[in-house]
């Protein structure tokens, strides 16, 4: 296991200049052109991992069509589509032909992934002026709570209306670094009310397992003269539901899936008791995001390909590690998003996609089709990144969208 000095992060300039750091505290410099991850070295990778999440990228007027582009009626799963704006804070929920429903909205300075209920509510981590916080906002978008824990990237809603998100602590990690604090990420369980009732260290359940070795992550600067090392960054949790365990033990009730970017790795935990159950990834999958369970008891996952540059979705049998099922756009670089992603297997056996830097998203057939295409129109010049796309039966919100 490797022990960091506190030497200075890596930097690539280039990078720098066209991404935002997200998940801390740093200032963001505004973006001014692309990159390309082509021949970057170990170094690069690094810098561009730790540099974060992109709010939004430039567009020239004309330069894109935008809206519902393939729309193959026959062919795609009916429903409504909801998806959360990084920066402006704003939640939208459109329907297959791009028309916006309804939409919620907040100020503050990012938001995270949006759970929608089905009284129409939505809960959201959120980062606002005067700290981070868990939000729920009703259908009329007026506050219900706001409850002040530093929550990040994913809330999941459990069948019991509790809650679970992740969550953070700056701590000393002796066998990660004496000298520079790590971001430790939690797994964070609540009450409907946004109330903690649990709370569990990744890097502690990890840290203790004879069956996990570290991936190495530089350190990055949060201020001229503090660092810390993002050990983990993770970006989904799931809890295993009842009845789960009929399609693969690992799925038992009172275990969780967690996604973890820097690690490049999708681990499965038994918190209670400190298993580490199972874990893919390494040298398989590079900056993945949005690691679901599917009823065929196969594991599906958004993987970016931050090492690679082209991004993709695929379908991993837990128990042989195999990838049954996958996509990547036929010119693979056409696809690719370093931060976030989103893939949704549904009901009609299609699996939907997000690209989020380009507020882009996709809907294909399992032979590997498009047939529902959209992107995210340009306002004022720029087009905001999008953080998940999900996509619901339109009779999931009973009355409230009305005919």
């Amino acid at each position: 296991m490797r022990l960091f000095s506190p030497a200075q992060p890596t930097t690539l300039g280039a990078i720098a200049l066209c991404l935002f750091a997200s998940c801390g505290n740093a200032e963001k410099p505004a973006p001014e052109k692309e990159f390309s991850t082509e021949d970057l070295g170990a170094q690069d990778l690094q810098a561009l991992q730790a540099l974060g999440y992109v709010d939004y990228v430039e567009s020239a007027e004309g330069a894109r069509n935008t809206g519902v582009l393939i729309h193959q009626a026959s062919a795609i799963q009916d429903g409504i589509n909801l998806f959360s704006i990084h920066s402006p804070c704003e939640a939208r929920l459109m329907d297959n032909q791009g028309k916006i429903l309804h939409s919620w909205s907040r100020e503050g300075k990012v938001w995270g992934h949006v759970e929608l209920l089905k009284d129409g509510s939505i809960v959201v981590p959120t980062k606002e002026e005067d700290g981070s916080f868990l939000v729920k906002l009703n259908w009329n978008n007026e506050l219900v709570w706001r409850q002040p824990i530093p929550a990040h990237h994913d809330v999941e809603v459990l069948p019991d209306g509790s809650l679970s998100t992740l969550s953070f602590q700056r701590r000393m990690l002796p066998s990660i670094s004496t000298e520079i604090e790590v971001r430790d990420e939690l797994i964070v369980q609540m009450s409907a009310a946004g109330e903690v009732q649990a709370e569990y260290s990744l890097v502690d359940l990890l840290d203790s397992s004879p069956d996990w070795e570290w991936e190495t992550v530089e350190p990055h600067l949060l201020s001229r003269d503090k660092s810390i090392i993002d050990l983990v960054h993770s970006n989904s949790v799931a809890w295993m539901q009842s009845g789960w365990e009929a399609r693969n033990p690992l799925f038992t009730p009172g275990n969780v899936m967690v996604s973890m970017r820097h690690q490049n790795r999708v681990v499965i935990l038994r918190p209670e008791t400190g298993e580490l159950l199972w874990q893919f990834g390494l040298g398989e999958i590079s900056g993945q995001h949005d690691a679901t369970v599917l009823e065929s008891g196969h594991i599906l996952m958004f993987d970016n390909g931050l090492s690679r540059g082209w991004s993709r979705a695929i379908e991993v049998d837990p128990n042989t590690k195999e990838i049954v099922w996958q996509w990547a756009a036929a010119e693979k670089e056409a696809f690719y998003t370093a931060g976030r992603g989103a893939a949704q297997r549904l009901e009609n056996g299609n699996t939907l996609l997000l690209e989020s830097d380009r507020g882009h998203a996709v809907e294909v057939t399992s032979a590997g089709k498009v047939v529902w295409e959209y992107f995210q129109p340009s306002e004022n010049g720029k087009i905001s990144t999008l953080v998940r796309m999900k996509r619901y039966p339109r009779s999931y919100l009973g009355d409230l969208l009305g005919n």
